[in-house]
């Protein structure tokens, strides 16, 4: 009698039961987890695409863009045009920015040669004051006598040859001989000088022509465009006058606008700039740039009419 009352090939059938029943059990206990596990994922996705939709919605909220009967493909699609065509015209306003720039940096006047010709017109009136005394004429003749101008320093020149001419004198000779070099190569530089000026009038032309076109290039009209580009980069009217245009010309730009809007701004709060007239946005953004002046009717409401805005600390 064999003590094993249960047949081997019985024992491993029990065997591959028990664990067949184990690893049932196990999955049995895993999927409760592993479905809880799917659903937190699946509603972390969904939570996430709901933010990542409603940032979109916000963005073309910003851009002007945003409509509710839009899908989210069509409406990321607007906000990516719209983002494009914001680059392209940020590109733009920088160009017209720096035309603007390279205008008003441009310098015709020559600096040193200025200070050069003062300190000429300076000794020279103190060399002639000194031989004046030199040859008798009074301190009180003297008093009121100066050089002020190459036309002076020629004129007092012309006089001391006629002087000499009927006197000699070496000293006041070599002043005349000085002097009257001096005044010839005054002469040379001038025409040099005239050409130079020419040409710079031409550079500075061209420098204007550009900046005029980089501005047209922004599209709208003229005077809003022009004094939002400055504003929008921090620039004053002040950018604007120095070459591109000129007070009077804003001035009565900014008069023509009035009529038409047919407003009357308050004169005790200064400037109006009537380009912002109903542009509520930009209007704030040009009276922070200018730090002073006021937009008549800068924002609109039914109930109320217009709405002006002013600067004020």
């Amino acid at each position: 009698f064999d003590g094993n009352i249960i047949p081997q090939n019985a024992k491993s059938e029990v065997k591959e039961q028990t664990k067949s029943t184990q690893i049932n059990e196990q999955i049995a206990k895993a999927e409760p987890t592993q479905k809880a596990t799917n659903e937190a994922q699946q509603f972390g996705k969904t939570e996430q695409l709901q933010t990542k939709e409603q940032e979109l919605i916000e963005l073309a909220k910003t851009l002007g863009v945003y409509n509710e009967n839009y899908s989210v493909e069509r409406l990321s699609q607007r906000v990516k045009d719209k983002l494009e065509t914001n680059a392209i015209v940020k590109e733009a306003e920088l160009n017209a920015i720096d035309k603007i720039e390279a205008l008003n940096s441009f310098k015709m006047e020559n600096t040193g040669e200025k200070l050069q010709r003062k300190k000429i017109l300076t000794q020279a009136e103190q060399e002639l004051k000194e031989f004046a005394k030199s040859i008798g004429v009074s301190d009180e003749k003297l008093q009121n006598y100066s050089v002020k101008s190459i036309n002076d320093l020629r004129e007092q020149i012309s006089g001391l040859s006629v002087y000499l001419s009927k006197t000699k004198n070496e000293k006041g000779e070599a002043l005349a001989n000085k002097y009257s070099k001096i005044l010839v190569d005054i002469d040379s530089l001038n025409i040099d000088r005239a050409v130079n000026r020419a040409e710079q009038k031409e550079q500075i032309e061209a420098l204007k022509k550009e900046a005029v076109a980089a501005v047209r290039e922004l599209g709208g009209k003229p005077l809003h465009t022009v004094s939002l580009l400055a504003a929008r980069h921090g620039k004053s009217d002040e950018f604007l006058t120095k070459n591109l245009i000129t007070k009077d010309e804003l001035n009565r730009a900014r008069e023509l606008l009035q009529k038409e809007q047919k407003i009357e701004p308050i004169k005790e709060f200064g400037v109006n700039y009537a380009e912002f007239y109903h542009d509520g946005k930009n209007a704030i953004q040009k009276l922070l740039t200018e730090r002073q002046g006021q937009v008549a009717g800068a924002f609109e409401r039914k109930e109320l009419g217009d709405i002006d805005l002013p600067w004020g600390e």
